[in-house]
This record gives structure tokens, C-alpha cells and sequence, in this order.
């Protein structure tokens, strides 16, 4: 970035309007180890092949390293947009030096937006009204982990070549489900999420709910589990789980009426070509930076049924036909 400081003279000995040389420093700062959450929730020898499954496909999403940066400056209180960064930098931290004109500025930083696939930054001629919003009203899983800065930097005369820190918190979060599909033979099984925000405001970090998003979670591929019997020359390859992963914003921050913070439809094709809707709700919040693993077993008549948690409910509907309870493209 070049800022041109036109009305500086060079020969004027008085440079105090003229702005001083900076040294903006980005960081990504990530709370969740996802490593840790998976091993603490997936322990067992029959889960490990989800385990390790989930590892690899969020991997990318639970990182420190950005691909893509966007550096925003909002001179204040006109609160227009004066400085603009876009840079490529596949990295955990990277550095910028320029001169920055004496005012007071808003300063917004996002990580990882382009390859998002699902959310848009719009409205960003201001830092106030800037704004993360999803694309529509059923999205697929996010592609990114998304990760934001937003503070207030002022420049005055008595400080020269500072260096300014910046951290990025990630805002975008992830659900897990493990079905236990032992013993059972479906056609079909898809899972969506339904309760979280359908965007944020950049400047103070408040996630929007204004419409219902449903989030179509993606279906990991888990590795067959090698089981080795009696005759060593003989080899049998089971999987026993079946994995799903939605990358989606955070719920609120209540719950609502009956203690709910959001909802996972669990839609599960029989053999005769019923559906059976499962509604698991789920009695804790989904945070910014933070993975939910749920962890179920399937039954015979396509109930799907919360093992080793209190905070999950499950509701069912045998013979599930579309528009009985949510609206949802199979």
C-alpha cells in the first residue's frame, strides 16, 4: 500500500500534520485445538476411524495459517474507508509498514474470506455497517475457517514508528455428527444444522439473526478400519460410523423457549424408501472458534438416538414426508 501525503511540504520543518511511519503487525490467534476436542470426544478404538476422519476435513477450518488478508482503515468520525489492503500471504502472521495521516482511525481486519464459498463481505464503505452475510437461506458448509480483527487505532504527534498488533479471533464454528450405522442398513442419510446466525456486524462482533439459515453439512469420508481375524491371510475392511460436518456461524447466545440453542436434522432413507426426520437440539451454544461433536447410534426404524450427552435431544418422525416440519431439498 502507497499513501500519497500531497500536502507535506519536504522543506517545512513542522511535519506534525503529516502522519507518521507505521508497522502493522496481523496475527491469527486460534482458541480451539481441535485435535484435543476430537480425542476427548472420540476416544474409543470404534470412533477412532472418525476421529481421524473429522481431523483431516477441518483441518483447514481450526488453523492459525491465512490464506487471504483484508485490511480495511475507517478515518473517524467521517467513518469513510481511507486505506485498503488485499494481500495473499498463506502464513500465520504477516507485516505491513506505511504512513498513516494524524486521525483517528477504525481498523478492520478478515482472514480467509475468498475461498469461503458461502459468506460475503457487503456494506463495507463504513466500518459500521461492513457486515459478514450468508449468500441465501440454505447454504452448504463453509470452506474456511474466518477469522476477524476490529479496533480502534489513533494517530498522534508524539509517538513515531510504533508498531501496531493486531489479533484475528476466528467468528466461524463447526458441528459434528457420528452415527453409529452398526447392525443397520439405510439407503441414505443427510444432516443439516439449523439456529445459527446468518451473518455479523465487523465492528462490534454481533451476529445477525434476521432470517433462518439452514446449513447443509457435509459427508466426511472415514477410511475402513482394517480387522484382522484368525487367518492372518485373510482381511476384512468395516466401517461401522458414518461422519457429518457442518462449518457454520455460532448460535445465539440464549437459548430459546425450551432451552434449545439449535437444531440438527438427521433425514434418514429406509430400505422401503421411507424417511424417518430426526430433530436433535442441542442445550448448549455453538461459540465462535468452537466444534459441537455429537455422537449417535441409528436404530432399525432410522431413529437416531444421542449416546454419552444430556445436553442433546431427539425428537422423531416415523414416515417423514417434505414440508412436515422444515423445509429441506433432499
Amino acid at each position: 500500500m502507497v499513501a500519497t501525503l500531497s500536502a507535506c511540504s519536504l522543506i517545512d520543518d513542522d511535519l506534525s500534520g503529516c502522519g507518521y511511519k507505521f508497522k502493522l503487525k496481523e496475527s491469527l490467534m486460534l482458541e480451539t485445538d481441535l485435535d484435543a476436542k476430537l480425542s476427548d470426544k472420540l476416544s474409543t478404538v470404534s470412533s477412532e476411524p472418525s476421529r481421524i476422519a473429522l481431523k483431516r476435513h477441518l483441518e483447514n477450518i481450526f488453523t492459525d495459517k491465512a490464506h487471504d488478508i483484508d485490511i480495511m482503515f475507517f478515518v473517524q468520525p467521517q467513518d469513510e474507508m481511507q486505506y485498503h489492503i488485499e494481500d495473499t500471504i498463506d502464513a500465520s502472521q504477516s507485516e505491513y509498514s506505511f504512513f498513516l495521516p494524524i486521525e483517528n482511525y477504525q481498523h478492520l481486519s478478515v482472514a480467509n474470506l475468498s475461498d469461503n464459498g458461502v459468506v460475503l463481505l457487503v456494506d463495507s464503505t463504513s466500518s459500521t455497517t461492513s457486515m459478514f452475510s450468508v449468500m441465501s437461506d440454505t447454504v452448504e458448509s463453509q470452506h474456511t475457517g474466518l477469522f476477524l480483527a476490529s479496533l480502534p487505532i489513533n494517530v498522534n504527534d508524539t509517538i513515531e514508528d510504533q508498531t501496531i498488533e493486531v489479533h484475528l479471533h476466528q467468528m466461524n464454528s463447526a458441528v459434528a455428527l457420528v452415527v453409529d450405522t452398526a447392525g443397520q442398513q439405510v439407503v441414505d442419510i443427510q444432516t443439516f444444522v439449523s439456529g445459527t446466525a446468518n451473518g455479523m456486524m465487523l465492528r462490534d462482533s454481533t451476529f445477525l439473526f434476521e432470517k433462518k439459515v439452514i446449513v447443509k453439512a457435509d459427508k466426511v469420508p472415514i477410511v475402513a478400519q482394517q480387522a484382522v481375524p484368525a487367518k492372518r491371510n485373510v482381511v476384512h475392511e468395516t466401517v461401522r460410523q458414518q461422519c457429518f460436518s457442518a462449518v457454520c456461524f455460532p448460535s445465539a447466545d440464549l437459548p430459546d423457549n425450551a432451552g434449545s440453542y439449535f437444531s440438527v436434522y438427521v433425514y434418514v432413507t429406509l430400505t422401503d424408501g421411507t424417511i424417518t426426520e430426526n430433530r436433535l437440539t442441542v442445550e448448549e451454544p455453538l461459540l465462535a472458534g468452537d466444534i459441537i461433536i455429537i455422537e449417535t447410534q441409528l436404530q432399525d426404524n432410522g431413529q437416531i438416538v444421542p449416546v454419552g450427552t444430556t445436553s442433546v435431544g431427539a425428537h422423531v418422525t416415523l414416515d417423514w414426508k417434505k414440508g412436515s416440519d422444515i423445509e429441506i431439498e433432499l
